[in-house]
């Protein structure tokens, strides 16, 4: 079980930028 929220953080911490990006709307994914 620690293993997913391990797991989460570290998708979670990589998706970030690419979230803020997409919500500022300059994207350059």
């Amino acid at each position: 079980m620690y293993d997913f929220f391990v797991a989460l953080a570290f998708l979670t911490m990589l998706l970030l930028p690419c979230a803020v990006a997409s919500l500022s709307g300059t994207s350059e994914a």
